[in-house]
C-alpha cells in the first residue's frame, strides 16, 4: 500500500490524502487552503489522474462539509464519484448556494454537490480491493467521519478532524476498541499542536458558561458559524424559557434539516421556539428579549445597531481570527463598534484525545500526522510509536 498527503503534512487545512494499491487508488478530502495559510507552494494545485489527465482515481471521500476539507471538489475530474455523508451533503448543498448568492464570480457547481454520493456510519464501501467503513466523529461539523481503510491485510485510521470535549465525543474510545481495534497506520489531525497550551473546555461547560450570560442579559447576540451545529443547538438549549431564539431564513434551513436527522436519535436536536426573523417578531423581542445568532453580514448590522446599548454579544469563534496572520478583516471591521465576550471551544482533538486515539488503535507500522503546523510535536504525544513526518507529495509505502 502507499500513502501521500498530497496536502496537509505541514498546514492546517487543505487537507488531501491518497491511499492506494496495485488494484485501486482513493482520495480522502480535496480540501482548499486556509485563507492567509502557508501553503507549501504557491503554484496552483492538481494531481494526475484526479484533477487533470486521463482518470485514475476510483473515489474521493470526504470527512465532512468544511471548506478546507472539500474546497476544491469543483477541481476533480468529473467521472469520478464522490462520497459524504447523506445530511453533510444536504448543509453543504444549503451553504453552496447561499454562497453562490452573494458570490457569483466564483460559484460552486450545484450540479456537482448534488451528485455526490451518500453513506451513513459503518457501510461498507467497496472500491476495487480498498475496503473503507466510516464512523460518526465529533467535530464542530455536523455528520463527520474518520475512516479505516482495509486493503492487503492492513489497517489504516483516517481520523478526520476530531475532539472528545463535545456533546457526543466520549463514544470515540468505545467505537474505536468495539469495531476498529489495532491498525498498521493512524493518520491524525493535530490541529491544536501549534495552538499553545490554552485550556480547552468542553461543550458542556460553554453551555453552562453561556447560559450564565443569557439569564443575566435580556438581548442576546450570538456570532458564530452557521454550521456549527452542535455549537448552536447547545445554546438554543441554554436559552431561559419564553425569549424566542431567533435567525434569518438560511440558518433556520440548516436547524431545520438537522433537526429532521437528528431528533429521530436524541433530543438534544429537537427544539419547538426557533424563529426565522420577520417584523411580526419585533414586539415579542423588545418584551421578552431574545438570542439571535448573527454573521457578519449587512443584514444583521440593523439589529446591532438598535439594540446596541442594551445587549451582549457573544463571540463564539476561534480567537485566531481576531488578530494575528489568519486575521479576517470583514470580521474585525464588523465587530469594531461593538464590546463583545469571547465564549468558544475548539472542534478538534487535543493532546490528550490524540494521545488516547493512539493507544487503543496501537498502530504497528506508523503514525503520520496532517492538519498540523507543528508534526513534530506528535512525537511526545504518540510516545512508545514510529511517528512518521511526510513532507507534502511524499510517498509513503508498507
Amino acid at each position: 500500500m502507499k500513502i501521500i498527503i498530497h496536502k496537509g503534512s505541514h498546514q492546517i487545512g487543505g487537507s488531501v490524502t491518497e491511499i492506494s494499491t496495485d488494484k485501486a487508488r482513493i482520495i480522502i478530502d480535496m480540501g482548499a487552503d486556509l485563507p492567509n495559510s502557508n501553503s507549501s507552494s504557491g503554484k496552483p494545485f492538481g494531481i494526475d489522474g484526479v484533477t487533470f489527465g486521463e482518470r485514475k482515481c476510483n473515489a474521493v471521500l470526504l470527512t465532512h462539509y468544511h471548506g478546507d476539507h472539500l474546497g476544491l471538489t469543483d477541481e476533480l475530474l468529473p467521472e469520478i464519484p464522490v462520497y459524504i455523508g447523506r445530511v453533510a451533503k444536504e448543509i453543504f448543498l444549503l451553504l453552496s448556494e447561499r454562497m453562490n448568492y452573494y458570490d457569483k464570480d466564483k460559484p460552486r457547481k450545484l450540479d456537482r454537490i448534488k451528485n455526490f454520493n451518500t453513506f451513513k456510519a459503518e457501510d461498507k464501501l467497496e472500491f476495487g480491493d480498498i475496503i473503507v467503513t466510516p464512523f460518526f466523529i465529533d467535530h464542530s461539523a455536523y455528520d463527520a467521519y474518520m475512516f479505516l481503510i482495509e486493503a492487503e491485510g492492513k489497517k489504516i485510521l483516517h481520523t478526520g478532524d476530531f475532539r472528545t470535549h463535545g456533546f457526543r465525543g466520549k463514544g470515540l474510545m468505545k467505537t474505536l476498541r468495539r469495531y476498529v481495534g489495532q491498525v498498521d497506520i493512524l493518520i491524525t489531525e493535530g490541529t491544536l499542536l501549534s495552538r499553545g497550551k490554552d485550556e480547552i473546555v468542553s461543550e458542556a461547560q460553554l453551555q453552562r458558561q453561556v447560559r450564565n450570560l443569557m439569564v443575566k442579559n435580556k438581548n442576546v447576540f450570538i456570532l458564530c458559524s452557521s454550521t456549527n451545529i452542535d455549537r448552536i443547538f447547545s445554546f438554543i438549549h441554554a436559552n431561559p424559557h419564553g425569549r424566542p431564539f431567533v435567525c434569518d431564513q438560511y440558518q433556520k434551513s440548516v436547524l431545520d434539516l438537522v433537526k429532521k436527522d437528528g431528533s429521530v436519535h436524541s433530543s438534544f436536536y429537537d427544539y419547538n421556539f426557533v424563529y426565522d426573523y420577520g417584523h411580526n417578531l419585533d414586539k415579542l423581542m423588545d418584551e421578552k428579549g431574545f438570542c439571535m445568532l448573527i454573521r457578519t453580514s449587512d443584514y444583521f448590522k440593523p439589529f446591532l445597531k438598535k439594540y446596541k446599548n442594551d445587549c451582549v454579544i457573544i463571540y463564539s469563534m476561534w480567537h485566531g481570527y481576531l488578530s494575528g496572520k489568519a486575521k479576517n478583516d470583514s470580521l474585525v471591521e464588523f465587530l469594531a463598534p461593538y464590546k463583545y465576550i469571547i465564549k468558544h471551544t475548539s472542534g478538534h482533538a487535543t493532546s490528550n484525545a490524540i494521545k488516547d486515539v493512539c493507544n487503543t488503535v496501537n498502530p504497528q507500522i506508523a503514525v503520520i500526522p496532517i492538519h498540523t503546523e507543528d508534526p513534530n510535536a506528535l512525537q511526545n504525544i504518540c510516545t512508545g510509536h514510529n511517528v512518521k513526518v511526510l513532507a507534502d507529495g511524499e510517498v509513503f509505502s508498507f
